[in-house]
């Protein structure tokens, strides 16, 4: 019985290899047979809701995330059970699950034998608590950002080869024109004539020389009246004006009066 007890050493020297890198890395791996019983359920992410490696086993996974909300990478909500009762069908299910503050992204599919007959399902979650706090994190840095920029007294932009990519309301509404009637757009459609145009364009030579450029021009609002406006420029990313550039613009049309 040689071979045998060489192949059964192989197999439990594999067996305490997978657990020892499943117990490493962030995941849970499990498995239930076809009646959605646990047996395997295994893995680091598992401790991190309280529960210790093969806690699970013989235990009804119907029983235990029934309830749980699963948010599918489709869009669609949906619950564990569903989800569980999907695979046991045959389906490959992947979605985002919260369990005790925990975030797993989940692949659940079918395991089946060689005559291609269901015997149960594996699945494997990753925990991504920590990208899912720093999207929210992001997102709340960014709503922020979007409120300032709104509210603001100074007319702000962003443009790429002189064309329109974003602009707040104190811009729309100092040259008249709607977010949607900008975007897109050539920067030409703010300027009275080509000659400003071409002249606000050598504002890109003092910008690859200086980085930064400040300039005095005259603009065109919708309605046809020309301002006077002092416009900032730098590139987004410092020192590649390829990579588009932000603006502030003050309407100092009163300011020049005063100052004739």
């Amino acid at each position: 019985i040689t071979e045998l007890k060489q192949s059964e050493k192989i197999i439990r020297e594999t067996e305490a290899r997978l657990r020892t890198v499943l117990n490493s890395a962030p995941i849970t791996i499990f498995a239930t047979d076809k009646q959605g019983v646990f047996t395997l359920h295994e893995g680091k992410a598992v401790k991190k809701v309280g529960m210790k490696s093969g806690e699970n086993v013989g235990v009804s996974a119907f029983d235990l995330y029934r309830s749980l909300s699963f948010n599918e990478h489709t869009g669609k909500e949906t619950k564990g059970e569903d989800v569980l009762n999907r695979a046991l069908a045959g389906e490959t299910v992947s979605g985002i699950t919260e369990l005790k503050g925990v975030y797993f992204d989940n692949q659940i599919a079918p395991i089946r034998d060689e005559n291609q007959k269901i015997t149960g399902i594996v699945g494997v979650a990753t925990d991504i608590t920590e990208r899912i706090r720093i999207k929210n994190a992001l997102e709340e840095s960014e709503s922020m950002l979007r409120s300032i920029l709104r509210t603001v007294s100074v007319g702000i932009g962003v443009v790429k080869n002189r064309v329109f990519e974003w602009s707040n309301e104190t811009y729309q509404k100092i040259l008249g024109f709607s977010e949607s009637e900008l975007k897109g757009k050539s920067t030409r459609i703010v300027y009275p004539d080509d000659e400003e145009f071409k002249r606000a364009g050598l504002m890109y030579d003092i910008l690859k020389k200086d980085g930064i450029g400040v300039i005095e021009t005259k603009h065109k609002h919708k309605n046809g009246n020309i301002i006077d406006v002092l416009i900032n420029v730098a590139p987004i990313i410092p020192g590649d004006i390829n990579s588009g550039v932000t603006f502030t613009l003050l309407d100092i049309t009163e300011r020049k009066k005063a100052e004739k």
